[in-house]
């Protein structure tokens, strides 16, 4: 596996268990980022043929920073969009 596909594969869980943590349904992204549930899927999956625009907007979404993702376990203990205590 590429370092590019492991970097998507764990950013797409790291925006799977941030949504978890909020209890937001794919309905919900659905509806505020305004794309397909099935691309919200493809995101959580580390898909690479979605266009990092659509990454960026989910992040964004989230509350979350390109600064939080570069420290993936960092996002792990995020608890609903609150930063850990450092």
């Amino acid at each position: 596996m590429h370092k590019t596909e492991s970097y998507l594969l764990n950013l797409g869980l790291d925006l799977k268990g941030a949504r978890k943590r909020r209890r937001w349904t794919l309905a919900l992204v659905h509806q505020r980022l305004e794309c397909s549930v099935q691309t919200i899927q493809r995101m959580e999956k580390g898909d690479p043929a979605v266009g990092m625009g659509r990454y960026l907007a989910y992040i964004h979404l989230l509350g979350l920073s390109l600064d939080e993702l570069d420290d993936s376990e960092q996002i792990r203990r995020e608890t609903l969009g609150q930063r850990p205590p450092k």
